[in-house]
């Protein structure tokens, strides 16, 4: 891959995210490419930008501009999100490509995650908040979508709709009609609940997993795509094995970018 300019930018208030960049470099450079960081203030135009997250949406459409790419990571979607990073090219989480459809079982067999059977009872509708200002919601007020879809859940059902706010945000401003608040773990929200309600958050993940049905409003949504898209009692619960499969090969420890294994993945883009 001659004359492939790489640089990883990074931001101080990122801190976490430098270790996942020396990695990417040090795995760029088992595949001979020679790559390096940089602060985003010094953005120059290249042939791949690699950022963490949204929050430099100048170098993200500098390079769309230029006709380079961005390449997006983040925390992974399953498990000890922490000890994972999501990688996808231009975009965030759904909106981002991955070159991972129709993949084989073998990265989801390895972490040995329960899958718990779909559920097909439960108490009431469970609505996953979000922290505003999140660049999955790509500048959407979450406030807003909460109540717009409280009020076409409650002129649809009888059906008691709970709340769980995000872990980091206790934030429910016009949730008036909601029948009450889950501030407990995620594990006691899912107990009860028949059918998980979201904007995009990867919550969305954790209920289907959990085998709690989904309805995902938007396509960034890494459940986007065993979830239903309407507000419904219709609960949508398809095979997940593909999903499943697909979305670990979305996902990638520190040792596998170090060793050039993400890149072995994601380098298809340039086949």
């Amino acid at each position: 891959m001659k004359s492939f300019s790489v640089t990883c930018y990074v931001r101080l208030a990122q801190r976490h995210a430098i270790p996942w960049m020396i990695a990417f470099i040090d795995g760029l450079k088992r595949h001979g490419i020679n790559s390096k960081w940089e602060y985003t203030e010094r953005y120059k135009p290249c042939d791949l930008a690699v950022v963490w997250g949204l929050r430099n949406r100048q170098i993200n459409d500098s390079q769309i501009d230029h006709n380079g790419d961005y390449l997006v990571m983040e925390r992974g979607y399953f498990g000890d999100r922490k000890k994972y990073t999501g990688i996808g090219y231009n975009g965030l989480n759904g909106r981002a490509f991955f070159f991972a459809k129709n993949m084989p079982s073998d990265r989801w067999e390895k972490h040995k995650v329960e899958v718990k059977p779909w559920k097909t009872d439960g108490e009431y509708l469970l609505l996953m908040g979000q922290v505003a200002g999140d660049q999955s919601l790509y500048g959407k007020d979450p406030r807003k979508w909460y109540e717009k879809t409280m009020n076409k859940v409650k002129a649809m059902t009888d059906v008691p709709v709970y709340y769980r706010p995000h872990p980091l945000s206790r934030q429910y401003d016009g949730l008036l009609r909601c029948d009450g608040l889950l501030t407990n773990s995620l594990d006691d929200a899912f107990s009860g609940a028949m059918c998980a309600i979201t904007y995009n958050s990867n919550s969305g993940v954790d209920a289907v997993i959990n085998g709690i049905p989904v309805i995902a409003m938007d396509p960034g949504s890494m459940a986007w795509g065993v979830a239903r898209h309407d507000v419904t009692m219709d609960f949508h619960m398809p095979d997940r094995r593909q999903w499943l499969y697909d979305l670990a090969y979305k996902q990638w420890t520190i040792e596998e970018v170090e060793n050039g294994e993400a890149w072995e993945h994601l380098k298809q883009r340039y086949a």
